[in-house]
């Protein structure tokens, strides 16, 4: 189930999801989950699409970099150009 995903990565042309009981190939590609997954989830980067609902803080640099910790306490970076749209997401 959607819910349980904490993100999807994507590498060396390989989409996985991770969950809290590990990690699982999808065979679909980054841009298609982020089209069929709805509002819940959102891009951070090129390389990962991440569930909202599993976000359990955000921490903000001085340089204004955005880093995301899930509730497994993994660390994802936001990137550059997705800060606007993550902190827009989050607050709605």
């Amino acid at each position: 189930m959607l819910r349980e995903i904490l993100l999807f990565t994507a590498d060396d042309g390989n989409v996985r999801a991770l969950t809290a009981a590990g990690e699982f190939l999808t065979d679909y590609t980054l841009s298609d989950l982020d089209t069929r997954t709805g509002a819940r989830f959102i891009r951070t980067s090129r390389a990962e699409l991440v569930n909202m609902d599993h976000v359990a803080r955000v921490e903000t640099a001085a340089s204004g970099t955005l880093t995301l910790r899930l509730s497994n306490a993994r660390l994802v970076s936001v990137s550059r150009r997705r800060i606007a749209d993550v902190k827009a997401a989050l607050e709605g």
